[in-house]
């Protein structure tokens, strides 16, 4: 899974880039910012090629001027918590199917 954060620039309201953006599939979390970048979206997808596809799509939403997106990079630490938390979530799934 590669995460990423995607700031956009706006030339309409960004109150309905917000609300067009969290219908993306992909998008996990999206919010209205001030500042020259006025939104940003939290993305997920299986591979590069799924998270490009899912930027893309931003600038197909009307009002959409630009996006800086940037890829989240897991350090060690961060690697490991993430498969202790994958390894809690599939001992959930297994005691609750049995």
């Amino acid at each position: 899974m590669i995460g990423a954060y995607v700031f956009i620039e706006c030339a309409n309201d960004p109150a309905d880039i917000v609300l067009a953006a969290s219908r993306l599939e992909g998008v996990k979390q999206v919010h209205a910012l001030f500042g020259p970048l006025e939104a940003i979206a939290y993305i997920e997808a299986k591979d590069i090629t799924s998270l490009e596809f899912i930027v893309l799509q931003f600038h197909k939403i009307p009002g959409v001027k630009n996006t800086d997106t940037r890829v989240i990079r897991l350090l060690p630490t961060q690697k490991i918590l993430e498969e202790k938390k994958k390894e809690k979530l599939e001992e959930k799934e297994k005691e609750e199917k049995e």
